[in-house]
């Protein structure tokens, strides 16, 4: 493995590794920590990822940092032998998991619970940070009834099992060090395999999401499929549902955001991806932009600035300094 190489004491970062390695190294990396994976499209030049893991009886304590990437574990990867279970809170950023023909867009404060012998989808959408503990599957789900059905499930750190995961997990952050003692180490695993159980089995006897969430879960994976459309608004998502304007701003109150600062997020996220795909070298600035629905250089740039910091030239001409080999294109 390129870069740090994954222990006990397991750290790894993207920074030091050539950009022609870092697909196969973030795949390599990640599949030491979360169990084998395929990242399924090449990474845009100037990505970043940092992953350190550490190890406590038996429990995996994994924090990530990643940008924009997709992979999947398919039927060939999954790990039959001695599957693992995980649950991960998301700290910032986006994600899209599909298990089976489930599928949840995942964002901050929300709790994600996977299994490594189960077949699944991801695509990180904006830049993320989550913290993942991994036990043995056969540790959880000795403690549950009809535990084979399960797959995967979402919930959320508003609500008791959540509450107590998060806890937990700051926690084993601040004070891994004195958590590694015998006794101690042995509580803390207990109380996350009781929290795990709690969760399993609220999510094998079926329990659902409300249908606003639901339901806006639904409009998002709209927005994310027509972000090319240059008439995407809320006034055309919410002819699209069949719903109202006012219905549509309502239910993504639940997102914390309005239905055009999450359209202009997303679409200023991909911008920012491709200006340092090398396969998109060939194009300027504009027309990159204009691919994600953008026509007005002015809005654009300013859009651009407000949300990272930098113009968007400024964010490719950086990629210079990480030696990648991208042709400048003019502008």
């Amino acid at each position: 493995m390129q870069g740090t190489i994954l222990s006990s004491e397991q750290h790894w970062s993207a920074s030091n590794i050539p950009f022609a390695d870092r697909t196969d190294a973030l795949q390599q990396a990640m599949g030491a920590v979360y169990r084998p994976i395929e990242i399924t499209k090449r990474l845009s030049v100037g990505f970043s990822s940092k992953i350190r893991s550490r190890e406590i009886n038996g429990l995996s304590l994994i924090e990530c940092r990643c940008d924009p990437c997709s992979g999947r574990r398919d039927r060939t990867k999954v790990h039959h032998e001695c599957p693992s279970f995980g649950i991960q809170i998301i700290q910032s950023g986006v994600e899209k998991i599909q298990f089976g023909t489930e599928q949840v867009i995942a964002r901050a404060g929300d709790v994600i619970a996977w299994r490594s012998d189960v077949p699944y989808e991801f695509e990180v959408l904006e830049t993320m940070q989550k913290t993942t503990l991994v036990v043995p599957w056969s540790d959880v789900a000795s403690r549950i009834p009809r535990a084979a059905r399960f797959r995967g499930a979402r919930t959320t750190t508003n609500n008791g099992v959540g509450l107590l995961v998060e806890g937990l997990m700051q926690q084993m952050v601040r004070r891994i060090d004195d958590l590694r003692q015998g006794e101690r180490s042995s509580g803390v695993k207990g109380v996350f395999l009781a929290a795990s159980a709690a969760l399993l089995e609220g999510s094998v006897k079926g329990e659902k999401e409300s249908l606003a969430e639901i339901h806006l879960e639904q409009i998002q994976q709209y927005i994310l499929r027509n972000l090319h459309d240059i008439s995407l608004s809320a006034e055309t998502v919410a002819r699209s549902q069949r719903i109202s304007v006012r219905y549509l701003h309502k239910l993504f109150e639940r997102a914390e955001s309005s239905v055009s600062a999450y359209i202009h997020r997303l679409r200023l996220s991909r911008c920012k991806e491709d200006l340092l795909d090398p396969q998109k070298c060939h194009l300027n600035v504009m027309e990159i932009a204009s691919v994600w629905g953008y026509t007005d250089a002015s809005v654009f740039s300013k859009a651009f600035k407000r949300e990272f910091g930098m113009s968007a030239t400024q964010w490719r001409e950086g990629s210079i300094a990480e030696g990648a080999p991208i042709k400048r294109p003019h502008n």
